[in-house]
């Protein structure tokens, strides 16, 4: 991602989602788990068309390529 592109846009940290979806839409909750508790905070929501949700995935997927290339294989969340 250049610089230019989020220069201004305020990041928030998630270590959890959620996604539901329509026919028309695809919507993605973000937010933060506590290690020790059993609530979400969630915080942020996405909601796009199905054409984009399936464009995020397959950057996501290309991202997470490049990343393990580099860096090596990304270990499993540990979901208990």
């Amino acid at each position: 991602m250049s610089s230019a592109a989020s220069r201004g846009t305020p990041g928030r940290y998630a270590n959890c989602c959620k996604v539901g979806h329509t026919r028309f839409e695809f919507v993605v909750d973000f937010g933060r788990a506590e290690p020790d508790g059993d609530d979400v905070d969630f915080h942020t929501r996405i909601i796009t068309g199905p054409g984009y949700a399936r464009a995020i995935l397959t950057v996501l997927q290309e991202s997470i390529g490049e990343y393990e290339r580099f860096f090596g294989p990304i270990p499993d969340t540990d979901e208990e």
